[in-house]
């Protein structure tokens, strides 16, 4: 299911971190970080540091939102 979409998958998210806060969840796909799409980790890790708050758009199952992260 998530094969069809480019991305980061999460496969595992922390407990009690800023990202679980704002929802983001284990399986989730994130296929953009600040209107950036993204294709890797590397990618994903370097939009992350040059803000303190991040926008990602998440596709999960069928469907998608927005997580913005402080």
């Amino acid at each position: 299911l998530h094969d069809k979409y480019e991305g980061v998958h999460v496969s595992s998210i922390e407990h009690g971190t800023p990202a679980w806060r704002s929802g983001l969840r284990e399986g989730d796909v994130i296929i953009s970080i600040n209107q950036k799409p993204v294709t890797n980790i590397d990618e994903l890790i370097k939009e992350a540091k040059k803000k303190d708050t991040i926008l990602l758009n998440i596709r999960r199952g069928s469907g998608a939102l927005f997580i913005v992260i402080k």
